[in-house]
């Protein structure tokens, strides 16, 4: 076993998840946060710190994204996915990984790969190279690799359980009842181990028993692509849906008499709710109202495509197909299809539409870390992983520090 390495100081200026905290010393060990505390109380960590030039935020967890740098989560394509092969999995634990490494230079350091809906086959093969990319990882920190890329945390699956009505950028000709879904997930509970978050729209058949389902197995049901009333959304969120997939967008509008969806998010308690903070998808204007109506309960999600940084162009997303242009990727028929827009950028679009930085940053790393119920991330405290960013006052990432060491590239 290696020597335990040095403590190593860090001064500066902390954010935290209501105030920026001026003058703080961090130390960190064994690629944790070991201490954190005034800069004026300890004058020997004061005399060994790196002082840091910009604010140190803690670094961010993306739950909902397809792909980014090039690289579609799906790997090779449904197809070969639903071909069920090992040369199948393992092509896509590599594009996992070279997806990991991407979120990773972008400030992310724990992730759940998302994908769009596609056959049953074809994802059940998909959920097993999330486990394996998972699996692959935790065996290369175990030998004392560095890890240079965000932590696989699992499977967020977006569909197919979704409504055709509000399928925005989902093959139609994939879309199955809950409970076909239901089915696939409790005849081998095993295969589905890696998934974390599942998409539902909990009127179609069987909705509400799968949000159930979900629930007692600890996968949050986040309510999404769904027509549902304001009666149905209620009884999903009582029958264990805790989340809401990009709020605003693939659901019913919010009207006084018939909230629903969104209503029913705005107005619950232990609601979470997804925004993809990109300027596009909800209005920019909007931002700041939301955070203060939700509270800890928003979470910034990147809903980001292969495309992400990569410029314009023609891209596949599942079977169909689209057209980037700027910030903006849609279908033929004019609908949003994603984003390419990475997490990190649309904290600082965030911040630029008047969300104070705590704020924003609390909503990419904070809230997504306590849906996940992931308590060694999203904030810089003691025992904390060492997974830190620094950015300046308008939320723009400068530097990545994962375990502490700063990312190459990043």
């Amino acid at each position: 076993m290696p020597a335990a390495a040095s403590p190593r100081w860090i001064r500066a200026d902390i954010v935290g998840p209501r105030r920026v905290l001026e003058d703080r010393l961090l130390r960190l060990e064994d690629e944790r946060v070991a201490w954190v505390g005034p800069a004026a109380s300890d004058a020997a960590g004061r005399r060994a710190a790196e002082r840091i030039d910009g604010l140190l935020a803690p670094a961010y967890l993306d739950v909902h994204c397809h792909g980014g740098g090039g690289v579609d989560v799906l790997g090779p394509g449904i197809d070969a996915l639903a071909s069920g092969t090992a040369r199948a999995v393992e092509e896509t634990v590599g594009a996992l990984r070279a997806f990991a490494a991407f979120e990773a230079r972008r400030g992310v350091a724990a992730v759940l790969p998302t994908t769009v809906s596609i056959p049953i086959p074809a994802l059940r093969t998909w959920v097993t190279a999330v486990g394996r990319a998972r699996e692959s990882q935790q065996r290369d920190v175990a030998a004392g690799r560095r890890l240079d890329e965000a932590e696989i945390l699992g499977a967020n699956l977006e569909g197919p359980a979704l409504a055709e009505s509000r399928r925005g950028a989902h093959d139609p000709a994939v879309l199955v009842a809950p409970l076909a879904l239901l089915d696939a997930l409790t005849a081998d509970p095993a295969a589905w181990r890696p998934v974390r978050i599942v998409t539902v729209a909990p009127e179609g058949d069987g909705g509400l028993a799968l949000v159930r389902e979900l629930a007692r197995r600890g996968i949050v049901a986040s309510l999404g692509h769904t027509a549902a009333g304001t009666d149905i959304a209620l009884a999903a969120y009582e029958a264990g849906a805790r989340s809401t997939t990009h709020l605003f967008n693939a659901m019913p509008p919010l009207h006084h008499r018939d909230p629903g969806p969104i209503g029913v998010a705005l107005a619950g308690e232990r609601i979470h709710a997804e925004l993809i903070a990109d300027g596009l998808h909800v209005h920019p204007m909007l931002i700041a109202p939301l955070a203060r109506a939700l509270g800890d309960r928003l979470l910034f999600v990147s809903d980001s495509i292969m495309a992400a940084g990569q410029g314009d162009g023609e891209v596949v997303l599942g079977t169909l197909r689209a057209t980037v242009r700027g910030a903006e990727v849609r279908l033929a028929d004019g609908t949003l299809a994603g984003s390419v827009t990475p997490l990190d950028t649309a904290v600082a679009t965030a911040v630029a539409a008047g969300l104070p930085l705590p704020r924003a940053v609390a909503a990419a790393a904070t809230a997504p870390a306590r849906l996940l119920r992931v308590r060694e991330r999203g904030s810089i405290r003691r025992g904390a992983r060492a997974d830190l960013l620094v950015v300046d006052r308008d939320g723009r990432r400068l530097r990545t520090l994962l375990s502490g060491r700063p990312l190459a590239g990043s």
